[in-house]
């Protein structure tokens, strides 16, 4: 008994991939199993713990934007703030602040320690 070509699903085989893809994955492969992915990472979140700073702010006049806490210090390249819940809005009590490197984060941790924000100091 003959199966006609119709009666046959047509089956599409997948595209092969191109020899540059071939070997970015073996490179990806070898670089996790090796450890140097993990290696990267720690380095990173080492340089970038060395240069956040954690700010608390005391009192009950706290800031309500980002902008309020960059106006600290004129080095700050980011801030990190936890989220705010709609039904309490007081303003942000804390944030992790980043500066370009780790010594302008010590030096700026000098500056901000008799800094006052709203008669409070942070």
């Amino acid at each position: 008994m003959k199966i006609s070509k119709k009666s046959k699903p047509y089956m599409k085989s997948k595209p092969q991939k191109k020899k540059a893809q071939l070997k970015a994955d073996q490179a990806a492969i070898l670089a996790i199993t090796s450890g140097d992915v993990m290696k990267d990472l720690e380095s990173r979140k080492n340089d970038k713990d060395s240069r956040t700073m954690y700010i608390r702010f005391p009192g009950k006049l706290l800031p309500q934007t980002v902008d309020e806490i960059k106006e600290l210090h004129s080095e700050i390249k980011f801030v990190r703030t936890p989220r705010i819940a709609s039904k309490q809005k007081a303003g942000i009590g804390y944030a992790f602040i980043e500066f370009e490197g780790s010594e302008e984060c010590k030096a700026a941790k000098d500056i901000l320690a008799t800094t006052q924000f709203k008669d409070s100091e942070v």
